[in-house]
Parts: C-alpha cells; structure tokens; sequence
C-alpha cells in the first residue's frame, strides 16, 4: 500500500512507495508504528480522535512485514472498530491520484480527517462545516471515493458548495436532498473515473447511464414528483447528470490536452472556476442545473448566431436532454398539428394554417407562444417592448418537453416576414443569452425571420380586341378567355374587358370587375365565365388603348402580375403613332410582365400582326403564343 506513514524512533516519518515498502534507518524499536495516514489524509475513528495506528510486525527473510488488519479494537472495552480501513486507505490513494492528474496544484491540498465507523444514517458524509469524512465503515470502495469527490469539487470551487447547507441540524442531511443534485453529480462523475467505470453500488446492477429524470422519478420518488425544471435539482438525479458528461468523454469535440488530461474533464474543471468567480452573484441559483448548463455553452461558444449551436454545444445540449434535461427550446413552424422531426415549414401561402411545435422545453412548464413581425432583439428585453404582436397562444409543455398547437396559432392573411417567440415560464422576459440561471426562451426568427407569409396566386388583366378585324376569330377569342378564367385557382384575381376603336374615340367594354379593381377567384369561375360575353367585332383598333386602360386596373397587394393582349395586332395608325413600343412605353410597369395572344386574321397582315404583337411581349418580357 503507497503512501503509508511509518514512525521509528525519532526520525522524520517514512512513507511507503508504489510497492508498498519503506526502508527504515534501524530495525523497529519500541516507538515502532504504522500509522493509517499519508501526508496528506487520515483515518480516525468516530470514538478515537487520533489517527488510527498499528504496530504489530513479522519478521521475513526478505524484511519486516506488516499485514494492517481489516478491523481494529479498543483494548478497553474489546469493541471492533474501524472496520475495513485498509480499505479506505487503499480508494483514497488511488482517488487522489486521479485528482492530481486532472488538477495537478491539489497535489498540494490536505484533505479534512477521514472518520470511519460513524453512526450515521448514510453509508458516507462530507459537511464542511464537520470539517471530516464520515464514513460509516470501509468496506465500499465507492463510498470514500465520492465523499473525497465532494471535497476535490468543494475546493475548486473556493471551499464552496453548489448547494450551501444552512439547516443547523447536521444529522438530518435529507433536508438538502431536493437542492443537491449538482453537488452529488460531481461526485458520481469523479468517482467514476477514478474507478473507470459507471457501475457504482455494490449488490445494485444498475449502470448509472441508464438514468433519466424520468426513471428516477419512478425509482426513488415511486413518481409522485411533476417533472419539471424544479424537479432537475433532487438529490437522485446525480447519475442522469454525471452520465451526461461521462457520455461527452472520449468525443473528438473535446481532445486531451497535451498531458493527457481528457479534454471534457478539463471543461468541467474550467466551469468549476467560474463558479467560484461568480460566488456571490451565483449564490440564489448556483445549485440549479440550468446555471452550470449556461456555463458550459458559454465556454465552448464560438461567435456563432445566438440562434444556431456550433458542433460543441449542439453536443452537449444532445448529452442533457438525452437524460431529460431539457435547456435550449427548439421552435418551429409547420402547416400541420404536430409535425414529425424535419417536418417544418417557413413559408406559407395567403389563406394557409400556421402551426407551432416547441420541443426541448422544460417539462410540464407554462409557456405562451407569439407571433410577431420580424424585427431584432436583445437579451432581457421586456416582451412589451415588443413591435406588433400578431397572435399570442398560451399553453404547458407535456412530460416530454414539447408543446404543439393543435389547431393554427393564426392564418397567414398579410404578406411579410415573421418570427415565433416562446415565453418559457411566462415571465414577461425574453433570454436568448446562456447567462446565470436565466431559462432560455424559444425562438424562431433570432437570425433572421422565421418564416415568411407570401400570396403565390396571380392578377390577371386581359384586354380582349373587339374590332371588325377580329370577326373571324370572336368564337375563339371568347373560348380561350373563358378558359383562361377555369384555370385560375382560388385567390387569384382577374379583370377582363373588350377594346375597340374608331377616329373619334376609344370604346372599352367591362366583362370582369371594372376600371380600377379585380375580382378575386373563390370558386366562382362559371360565373365570371358567363360574363365574357360573345365579341361584337366592328371598329378599328388602337394597340394604346389595352395598356393606357388596363394597367390602371391592377391593386395591392404586390403578387405575381401580368396584363394579356388577345388581338391580331393590327394596328391603325391612322389612331396612333404606328410605332407599337411607343405606344407602350408610357403606360409599362416593370413588375408587370405583358403577355399577348396573336390571332392571325389576314393574311396578308400576318407579318404586321407577329411584328406588332411580338414587340409587344419582347418590351413587356412577357410571352407570345398564337392562334
């Protein structure tokens, strides 16, 4: 056994080496004894005050041997104690030494006296202000593992605690159950290295990393606790929260360091610190889960979009909630109740349901759900603060952590870009930043919008010439108008009139909505059908008119727009400057394509009416089909 301290006569004391031998300067005198401690822990017993010690020796060929018996007695009264305390000795040393390797400046630390044979109501117990272990005997190695686990964290830590015990009573240690989850993961996490292993109780087969928050309720508390954010800091949940950063070891995310030292390990060690730094601001929340959560993202963060995790977040954010710790809400927007994962949706159509699906949340938490324009946000502003909110839906996460509407938060009516916002615990508060304890809410739209309402249906404006030289083609040019009305979809728009011509003046004929508006298309396509009337063909044509009359015709909002010119193209110039770009050029929008649909009349004109109508859709960037 290493580390042992020897006393003979009155030298300086030896301690054995890795071999578990000490090389005295004279043979054992009567001053002779082996004590159980090192240089830097002790063992006493709970009815002995000094370091238990023991001096009985073989003499061997090859030297002095002393076998350290497993358990000891007071000669007064012939009682056995300080059972298995070779033990103790044997787990501490090798404990310490994982300790050392991970903070190489403890190796300089003295650890408080180890008390075995303790009446206790647990198998082990570190309260700083005993100042000792209390073991209630040796024989688990487990159990001076973890309580030396609880002292290597209190001293990162500045001699602190996560949970800072203030009940007077210190032999009820139960009442701090509910706030020691934190204090005790470190202490399953430790120990696990230290034993390379997460199989910890002995006659117990459970491997710690087969916990939940949810298999710990039912196991230690027969579920009878809400499994919410509250419920993340019971004393049992130690072995879902070590196993989340047993899991991370080992990951190419987090390498060693040059020494060695694993590189979660050094991680951990580094939030430590910082709970230190933050004692006295951290000191109302320092036992919450959430807080050290917030730490962790916060020293792997790389600049990324507060809205987007980098690969070592999204890796430790997948250990949490993983075991149901759930931090970082996920906000989507779908078209349906429910969406299953990669359903989402971020665009929608005028007249569209939107849907809201949060997951990752607290569970069984209050929440409320808004919808807002799109706009920039800062950490902690007030949700009054907010520009207009559209919608506001209110509701509690389930068991799981996910929240999902079941009929639409709203329907999409205006065009523009939107972002969802989730008031996790309904605090009037948004927090994006991992800052303190502070709950993140969900977001969808924090870089960016969130999604985007659009109107895909068309406007249509069609100016159908009625003059003398299209009277061969009128029955064809009533078909294909009615046509063209039977394949617009609901929520498009259409308008539809008649042109013709003669010197005194320009004669414009309304089959479908009037001179400024469209009529929108809702299932009314055999009326509006009805309304385009057989042509009348006589008159003259004048190409200004399908264009000086039917641009005017279109309204808000801005959508997919075009004008359609149904003509031989036969102009007469004797009306109108013969030059057809001319006459357009004055009345052209640019958002709006013009169309044309050439009918040939005559034949002899059939070079004039492609011309014409060909420059037509050529400067309206439009298209030209014909009859």
């Amino acid at each position: 056994m290493k580390s042992i301290e020897v006393l003979n006569d009155d030298h300086d004391p030896y301690y054995t080496n890795d071999s578990g031998i000490a090389l005295l300067d004279g043979y054992p005198s009567e001053w002779f004894q082996v004590n159980y401690q090192s240089d830097r822990y002790s063992v006493r017993t709970k009815s002995n005050p000094s370091c238990l010690s023991y001096n009985v020796f073989t003499q061997t060929p090859t030297g002095i041997n002393v076998v350290l018996p497993d358990s000891l007695y007071c000669s007064t009264d012939s009682i056995y104690y300080a059972q298995h305390t070779p033990n103790i000795l044997h787990h501490i040393k090798e404990q310490d030494s994982v300790f050392c390797s991970i903070v190489e400046s403890f190796e300089n630390c003295l650890y408080p006296q180890i008390v075995a044979d303790c009446d206790i109501p647990v198998l082990g117990l570190w309260d700083p202000r005993l100042g000792e272990i209390q073991l209630r005997e040796g024989k688990n190695s487990h159990v001076i593992r973890h309580e030396a686990s609880h002292y290597f964290t209190f001293n990162i830590m500045g001699f602190h605690q996560f949970f800072e015990t203030t009940n007077p009573d210190v032999t009820n240690p139960n009442f701090a159950m509910p706030y020691q989850a934190m204090d005790e993961a470190f202490a399953e996490y430790w120990l696990s290295i230290g034993i390379d292993s997460t199989y910890h109780n002995h006659g117990i087969a459970n491997d710690i990393a087969g916990y939940d928050v949810a298999s710990i309720n039912q196991l230690y508390y027969d579920g009878s606790l809400a499994i919410n954010e509250s419920f993340y800091t019971n004393y049992w949940n130690r072995y879902p929260l070590a196993s989340v950063w047993w899991s991370l070891r080992g990951s190419s995310l987090f390498p060693n360091s040059d020494q060695g030292v694993v590189g979660v390990d050094t991680l951990l060690v580094a939030g430590l610190k910082i709970v230190n730094e933050e004692i006295i601001p951290n000191s109302s929340y320092r036992y919450k889960p959430r807080y050290f959560y917030n730490i962790l993202m916060n020293l792997v963060a790389d600049g990324s979009a507060p809205n987007t995790l980098n690969p070592k977040q999204a890796a430790i954010d997948n250990a949490y909630k993983s075991r149901g710790f759930h931090f970082t809400p996920q906000v989507i927007s779908a078209g349906v109740s429910n969406p299953p994962d990669g359903r989402d949706k971020n665009m929608f159509r005028i007249g569209d349901p939107v849907h809201v699906k949060v997951t990752n949340c607290p569970q069984n938490t209050p929440l409320t759900v808004y919808i807002v324009e799109d706009q920039d946000y800062t950490d902690g502003m007030n949700i009054s603060a907010l520009n207009t909110i559209i919608c506001q839906v209110s509701g509690t996460s389930d068991n799981d952590g996910v929240w999902y509407s079941s009929t639409p938060v709203m329907t999409a009516t205006t065009v523009g870009d939107y972002d969802i916002l989730v008031d996790i615990g309904n605090n009037g508060v948004l927090h994006f930043a991992y800052i303190g304890a502070n709950v993140r809410d969900g977001f969808d739209g924090l870089d960016g919008s969130g999604f985007t309402v659009y109107d895909d249906g068309i406007d249509v404006v069609v100016a159908l010439d009625n003059s003398g030289s299209m009277a061969g083609v009128s029955g064809n040019l009533q078909r294909t108008a009615r046509a063209l009305i039977g394949y617009l979809y609901n929520g498009d728009r259409v308008n539809m009139f008649k042109i013709s011509s003669s010197n005194q003046q320009n004669y414009v004929t309304n089959l479908v909505g009037n001179n400024t508006s469209l009529i929108t298309i809702e299932n009314n396509q055999d009326k509006l059908m009805n309304s385009v009337s057989a042509c009348n063909t006589n008159h003259n044509t004048n190409l200004n008119v399908p264009f000086n009359s039917g641009y005017q015709r279109f309204s808000p909002p801005l959508r997919n727009r075009g004008l359609i010119l149904f003509s031989d193209g036969l102009h007469d110039s004797g009306i109108a400057p013969n030059n057809i770009q001319n006459l357009i050029n004055a009345y052209y929008q640019h958002n709006i394509k013009c169309h044309s649909m050439c009918y040939t009349t005559q034949a002899s004109f059939a070079d004039m009416s492609m011309n014409n109508m060909s420059i037509i859709t050529q400067w309206g960037d439009g298209f030209l089909p014909f009859w």
